[in-house]
């Protein structure tokens, strides 16, 4: 085993968006633990960073944007010019086609029935190439049109809540709570 394979590969996650997004995060990070990956809260040090955004309305979508962007621009300007990027969550789901023409430095996108599969998919991206070294260079689109998936209870997760709270998610999509305010 080689010295660099011995070393264990670092995930952050920038999570935007209601409580279902965060179930999401939850999820994909404890897929992340099960691959034997560490998660870390500082972005500069991931491997892969993984943005889960939101676009229910104008202002979460140009937030998701503003965040994917400046993800891509601090690996780029900082130490970590290799780290990779993930998109992930309700405007990958939805807008994967043309985030993925409009947004060619992200590496991947995944969608709702991707989130237990993050650490598959975080091996298998740390595996490709660079849009920042291969110019011709197109990102994964991972995202199914459809979503089915369901978690259970046999979900690895990862809790980013405090220990006396936890969310549970009954339902894929919105429910409008900051819309009615």
């Amino acid at each position: 085993m080689s010295v660099t394979s011995a070393v264990l590969k670092k995930v952050g996650m920038i999570s935007l968006g209601c409580a279902k997004n965060l179930v999401d995060a939850e999820l994909m990070l404890g897929g992340i633990l099960g691959r034997g990956m560490e998660i870390t809260s500082d972005a500069n040090e991931a491997d892969v960073l993984i943005v889960n955004t939101c676009a229910f309305i104008d202002s979460a979508k140009e937030e998701s944007v503003e965040a994917i962007l400046e993800a891509h621009q601090s690996r780029g300007l900082k130490r970590r010019a290799g780290q990779k990027l993930i998109v992930s969550g309700c405007m990958a789901q939805r807008f994967s086609k043309e985030l993925a023409t409009e947004m060619p430095e992200v590496d991947a996108f995944i969608g709702l029935d991707q989130v237990a599969d993050a650490g598959e998919i975080v091996s298998r991206v740390l595996e490709t190439g660079s849009p920042l070294t291969d110019s011709a260079w197109e990102p994964l689109n991972l995202v199914t049109r459809k979503p089915v998936y369901i978690p259970d209870y046999d979900t690895p997760r990862f809790r980013l809540t405090p220990a006396h709270t936890a969310f549970t998610k009954i339902a894929e999509g919105c429910n409008h709570p900051c819309s009615f305010a």
